[in-house]
């Protein structure tokens, strides 16, 4: 952990949902700044849709932020620097969340794009299985993103899993206003993945995301991915690629 950097936010991220889709490189790398390239595997890149509910909040030592619970679900694309291949990190698209001051900690700390809508996230626990549903408003519809896994399975994957990269990316990357690229990064507990057993996304992506969305519109998720808690710090950001001792 980066004991010398100042933590910026720390959280609970519980019954986080992820939908990972293959795409194609082409149109996702004309969404990045020219410093970023996305990570490919077999030819195809990768657009994660992720909803999470953040819990005990605290933002800059609780002097700027703290929130019980904040909703969220955001639209990334898995991406490393150009020089610097195994710097794995995500760059937001987009992010809806329901509570006006993350929004606000977030464009201002981090200039991150995040509309600000309501949501209602939904859990249903039983004695073998656990249901989440996050269900959002844009443009006067409703977007709904449902997963469901067996909790009496839930385990940690190992380290060097493919899921890791999905799962647990190290940094966070985004540009200022005038193209400057930064960095912050992003670390995690392990996490146990409940095996899933179905999933149900209503989006209309290409209203909601934009060129993003038009990618995932006509494809369905890869992989799917349920976990019931994991803790998340991000620490000050930097400006440019992570160097080697990073």
């Amino acid at each position: 952990m980066p004991s010398s950097s100042l933590c910026l936010l720390r959280a609970t991220a519980r019954n986080r949902a992820i939908a990972v889709y293959a795409v194609p490189p082409s149109p996702v790398r004309s969404l990045l700044p020219d410093a970023l390239v996305p990570v490919t595997r077999d030819g195809t890149a990768f657009l994660s849709l992720v909803g999470v509910e953040l819990t005990d909040i605290q933002g800059l030592g609780r002097s700027v932020l703290r929130l019980r619970r904040a909703p969220v679900v955001e639209l990334r694309a898995h991406v490393h620097p150009a020089q610097a291949p195994s710097a794995y990190g995500t760059w937001t698209v987009q992010t809806h969340a329901s509570r006006r001051r993350l929004a606000w900690s977030a464009r201002w700390l981090y200039g991150e794009p995040v509309a600000v809508t309501s949501m209602q996230p939904l859990c249903r626990t039983q004695s073998d299985r656990r249901e989440v549903t996050y269900r959002f408003d844009s443009d006067g519809r409703e977007q709904r993103v449902r997963v469901e896994g067996d909790e009496t399975s839930a385990a940690s994957p190992p380290p060097e899993a493919s899921s890791s990269l999905f799962l647990r990316p190290s940094w966070r990357f985004g540009t200022n206003r005038h193209g400057r690229l930064w960095r912050a990064r992003v670390t995690r507990s392990k996490a146990a993945l409940c095996p899933v057993r179905a999933h149900h996304i209503t989006l209309d992506a290409a209203s909601v995301y934009g060129t993003a969305g038009q990618l995932l519109d006509s494809a369905s998720p890869a992989h799917v991915y349920l976990t019931p808690e994991t803790s998340v710090a991000l620490y000050r950001r930097a400006w440019g690629p992570p160097s080697s001792r990073s």
